[in-house]
């Protein structure tokens, strides 16, 4: 179970940037970027900003990384923010205490939230991904991958992958869905222009796995 994680190991992964300037080597230097978070659940980036879904102290936040000492800068708050992505001006949060998608308006300064979808149902929301207009969302307690069109006027929730075990980040290349298992400790990809076909797993035995990203191929 999620609550069970431990949230230093969180804070290691999330506030730290792995420098792998010429290097394959696994024990690449690490280096401190920001402090006093609590649960850095999710981290995106825009630009130069960093932004910070913390899910401990119920608060979106966000650092300029290109400064020698960043500054954190609340954006919203927000019940146990996880999953964020991003489209446009809109950076689009996850609530997982509500089971809510909620957007808000970067180009504004004191803008709305603005409700996207209220599933509900004690989901768990978790990871968010955006692909073109289509929303992924991993459902933690749901154990399914959903998708939504968040051009509709009334979102329609559609299953993309189902009887997983704890789905937690979402990442995508080409046309390929990659899908952490939080509690199966694997990862899966699912080809997302044939939905019947099976998940491939490329990997196993790990524990634990929040969030995946990539970096080149």
């Amino acid at each position: 179970m999620k609550n069970n994680i431990y949230s230093l190991s969180i804070f290691k992964i999330a506030l730290i940037i792995i420098l792998l300037f010429g290097t394959n080597n696994l024990f690449a230097q690490l280096t401190e970027v920001a402090k006093r978070f609590d649960w850095p659940s999710r981290i995106i980036f825009i630009g130069d900003e960093l932004y910070v879904a913390d899910a401990n102290l119920n608060k979106v936040s966000k650092i300029d990384i290109t400064r020698p000492e960043p500054v954190i800068t609340d954006i919203v708050g927000i019940f146990r923010p996880w999953g964020l992505a991003y489209r446009g001006n809109d950076l689009y949060i996850a609530d997982s205490q509500q089971d809510i998608i909620v957007k808000r308006d970067l180009s504004i300064s004191t803008p709305n939230t603005t409700g996207v979808l209220n599933i509900g149902n004690g989901a768990y929301l978790d990871g968010l991904h955006l692909v073109d207009n289509m929303l992924y969302v991993s459902f933690y307690e749901g154990n399914k991958v959903v998708k939504i069109n968040i051009d509709d006027p009334i979102p329609v929730v559609t299953d993309v992958k189902t009887d997983l075990r704890g789905p937690a980040g979402l990442t995508f290349k080409d046309d390929e869905l990659y899908i952490a298992e939080y509690d199966a400790g694997l990862i899966i990809k699912n080809d997302i222009t044939n939905p019947s076909a099976d998940a491939v797993t490329l990997a196993t035995g790990m524990s634990s796995i929040e969030d995946s990203h990539f970096v080149g191929n």
